[in-house]
């Protein structure tokens, strides 16, 4: 099943085991799934596993020559954080964002 499809159809399970007041477990029985997977989902979706959005900045104005070295720094929802010391093309960050999970 591709990603897509798999993340759509547990959004829609964990969304209905929330909306139930049901424990994942007793909600997991009744409709014949694996518990370990609507735990899996259910964090995962938490956690901002959604889609990634770029934001568009513009930067007005000149920047000090102190300023314009500074390094970019991502950080992600699961708490990853990656520093880019140099300052990467356009198009490769948004590269870059669109692959990450």
């Amino acid at each position: 099943m591709q990603e897509d499809s798999l993340r759509a159809l547990w959004t829609e399970r964990v969304d209905q085991w929330r909306s139930s007041e049901l424990s994942q477990r007793v909600f997991c029985e009744q409709h014949g799934w694996p518990l370990n997977r609507l735990v899996y989902w259910a964090r995962r979706l938490k956690e901002g596993g959604g889609p990634v959005r770029l934001v568009a900045v513009k930067i007005s104005g000149k920047v000090a020559e102190s300023e314009a070295n500074v390094p970019l720094t991502l950080c992600g929802a699961g708490g990853w954080q990656l520093v880019m010391l140099a300052q990467p093309d356009a198009a490769w960050l948004a590269d870059l964002l669109r692959r990450l999970p």
